[in-house]
């Protein structure tokens, strides 16, 4: 065992990296498709203009010429993360799942989800493109938490989100059996109070500095990386500093990653800061400092012991990286802060939010709250 002294807990939001593949699977890039401004495609969508851009996909807004010029969103997906559709990737599959069970459902969550109108497929200079047609939607979390003094956004505003992203996670989980794995700030989008005004690329920045107040509606989005019930769950997910404790040991993961994640983002949101920062030492590697100052700053809990927690651990394809032979942690913080203090260090001294995060930030999967139980807890009424 060696050593290592508690992180600086002040800091700004990471930007965190999410994976899309297994690392046994290459990870693909492929070529995006270069719609031309102002023409038509599928007979329907006239492209007005770029709303963004990642490494797998661009997203366009564009209007419906059939419908009165509603206008619509449109994510164009690179030929090789088309062509993996069904196989490695299932965004495609997940949004028709989300939009079969909406016809029938009056799960509230439904209305925090991104879903699907439209789908089709245009050739492009290697292969085919998948473009998925959606609502379009305003600024993101990120762009919302970068405009906020110090990063660090209302209460009242982190409580409305968190209920949102509870709901939306509850009918992902329990209804579509869907876990979405990759819950960050530019992955949930403010519902806009004026579609028309997006149509204008002046009006983009308009208004940025403004912090939405606690009844504007958001959604969660992007499936690119979302994984239905019937696929292996054992590969590298989420983002990196809220990645949760079975994924980076490489045990099988369920919809309890997803809580997690929504832990570590709430902290986030409130803070300004990381509550976990992964990174690289002399004698140690990111992934390591990390379940180090999980078990700091999180720890077992009355509830959670070593006589539970290590045959867990075990079942991990990594858990070796982590444990020794007499099966102590490699990696351990000095003068450890537990998650109260860390709360207490950005002037936060709210028990019912302590509360909270405790039971979303479990070392054990299997003892997270799910979402539709964390939807009745206290901080959240």
């Amino acid at each position: 065992m060696f050593s290592l002294r508690a992180a600086n807990m002040q800091g700004i939001v990471s930007r965190c990296k999410s994976v899309l593949f297994s690392s046994s699977t290459q990870a693909y890039k492929g070529l995006h498709f270069k719609p031309n401004v102002g023409a038509v495609y599928h007979s329907r969508y006239q492209f007005l203009r770029q709303l963004g851009s990642g490494q797998h996909s661009t997203v366009w807004l564009v209007k419906d010429v059939t419908k009165s010029g509603n206008l619509l969103a449109i994510k164009v997906l690179t030929d090789e993360v088309t062509s993996y559709q069904g196989k490695h990737a299932f965004e495609l599959d997940i949004l028709k799942n989300i939009q079969a069970h909406a016809k029938s459902s009056t799960h509230a969550g439904i209305h925090h989800l991104l879903t699907l109108q439209d789908y089709f497929y245009e050739r492009g200079d290697e292969g085919e493109h998948l473009f998925l047609v959606t609502d379009v939607l305003d600024r993101t979390l990120l762009q919302v938490q970068q405009s906020a003094n110090s990063r660090k956004l209302p209460m009242p505003l982190v409580k409305s989100i968190t209920r949102q992203l509870l709901l939306a996670l509850d009918f992902l989980h329990d209804v579509c059996q869907v876990v979405h794995t990759d819950i960050k700030q530019d992955n949930v989008q403010f519902v806009p109070v004026d579609v028309t005004s997006l149509e204008l690329e002046t009006n983009e920045n308009e208004n940025t500095a403004e912090i939405p107040d606690a009844t504007r509606r958001v959604k969660l989005t992007d499936y690119g990386t979302a994984m239905p019930s019937y696929t292996k769950r054992e590969r590298l997910i989420q983002p990196e500093a809220l990645r949760a404790p079975e994924v980076l040991l490489g045990c099988t993961w369920g919809p309890s990653a997803d809580i997690w994640n929504l832990g570590c983002l709430i902290f986030e949101l409130l803070t300004g800061g990381c509550l976990f920062r992964p990174s690289d030492g002399p004698n140690y590697t990111a992934s390591q400092q990390h379940l180090a100052s999980i078990f700091a700053i999180v720890g077992l809990g009355q509830d959670v012991t070593r006589q539970r927690f290590l045959p867990f651990a075990k079942k991990g394809s990594h858990y070796r990286t982590y444990f020794n032979e007499a099966d102590g942690i490699r990696l351990a913080f000095e003068a450890p802060e537990p998650l109260q203090r860390v709360l207490e260090v950005y002037h936060i001294k709210d028990d019912m939010l302590h509360d909270l995060l405790s039971s979303m930030l479990r070392i054990i999967p299997d003892d997270r709250k799910s979402a539709k139980e964390l939807l009745s807890h206290p901080w959240l009424l």
